[in-house]
């Protein structure tokens, strides 16, 4: 059992090195990206050190500071803080510095991602050899690299997708209370990475969830995982009101707020493996590798007469899928085709 834990973890440790070997070998001295062109370097470094200030300082509270702009209190609750990461940077920042602690984030972050991915391969009954590769490819996609060079903490709990899907599997599995109040706390330590990702994990959670329901024997079994289900909403909803942002949250002043234009939401580009020049601050794809990867994976379970759970993961997929078309469906060297339904399902 150990070694089926250990080894993965240390098999990603070390992809995840060579994957930031760079900025890992180079820490202390320089930050990722270009002179040229400035990062948000400074935006996580002052966040964490505001966060740590404010928890050993009476009378100082996280979500509101007149830091920023001295005598006005700024509302910090939608401020992409990262909080989850706190106590590992002040960890790391306490031995070798705020920029070697925010290279470990990374270091940690990837890793995570790498092995959570593998966990949820393996836990779909999938060989170790594409599990690890299909770790890998989750590991190295371009957010992740794109928010190591902009670094951005707050955009590398990828890892919690997977996470979040094998817990409510243990729920399912057990159907014990303690994998519930762990779900509940993953919930919470998912909104305090960055709130996006309870935006993006219900569509991966809620048809697994429907899919578990089905599955249970009987309707005793089913009312027990709604029960466990609904326990660990309230310790997530309890989490976020003593020891999260929601409080602050309801009480933003959202007649000042600027308001998203949906024309200028980023999407993916399809033909993204064509754009060998492309600077990744620039320009972010998964398209060109994912839809290649969907078209081999799709060839490969109808040849192999795969079993209907990968139907399932496909038809999960599609959704955000398409949702991550964007506004303007980019093309390379090409006018981009516009998604007229899209205005409509970005509120979602």
């Amino acid at each position: 059992m150990q070694k089926t834990v250990l080894l993965p973890l240390l098999c990603y440790a070390g992809l995840g090195f060579l994957a930031l070997y760079m900025p890992l070998l180079h820490s202390g001295a320089y930050i990722p990206g270009r002179a040229e062109e400035l990062n948000d370097f400074f935006h996580f470094h002052w966040s964490y050190w505001w966060a740590r200030h404010a928890l050993v300082t009476p009378g100082l509270n996280v979500y509101l500071s007149d830091y920023v702009l001295f005598p006005y209190e700024n509302n910090l609750a939608l401020h992409t803080s990262a909080l989850f990461w706190l106590p590992l940077w002040a960890l790391l920042e306490a031995l070798a510095g705020t920029l070697n602690a925010l290279n470990g984030i990374f270091w940690v972050a990837f890793s995570l991602t790498g092995w959570s991915m593998y966990a949820l391969l393996r836990r779909e009954e999938v060989g170790h050899g594409l599990a690890l590769v299909g770790g890998l490819a989750l590991m190295t996609t371009p957010l992740m690299f794109y928010a190591a060079w902009w670094n951005t903490s707050n955009l590398v709990g990828v890892f919690w997708y997977p996470v979040l899907l094998l817990l409510w599997d243990q729920v399912a599995r057990t159907r014990q209370l303690g994998w519930a109040l762990l779900f509940g706390l993953a919930l919470w330590g998912a909104a305090l990475t960055d709130l996006q990702y309870l935006l993006f994990a219900p569509w991966l959670v809620v048809p697994c969830g429907l899919r578990t329901l089905h599955r249970a024997a009987g309707w005793s079994a089913r009312a027990r995982l709604i029960g466990l289900g609904a326990l660990a909403l309230v310790i997530f909803a309890a989490l976020m009101w003593f020891a999260g942002p929601l409080p602050y949250l309801l009480n933003l002043d959202r007649e000042r707020s600027l308001a998203w234009e949906v024309e200028n939401t980023l999407g993916i580009a399809l033909s993204g493996w064509a754009q060998v020049d492309a600077l990744p601050w620039k320009r972010v794809t998964v398209g060109g590798w994912m839809t290649g990867g969907v078209l081999l994976g799709l060839w490969l379970s109808v040849l192999r007469r795969a079993r209907d759970g990968r139907w399932f993961w496909l038809a999960v997929a599609l959704p955000p899928a398409l949702l991550a078309l964007g506004q303007v469906m980019a093309q390379h060297e090409q006018p981009g085709l516009a998604i007229p339904f899209m205005p409509r399902c970005m509120p979602l």
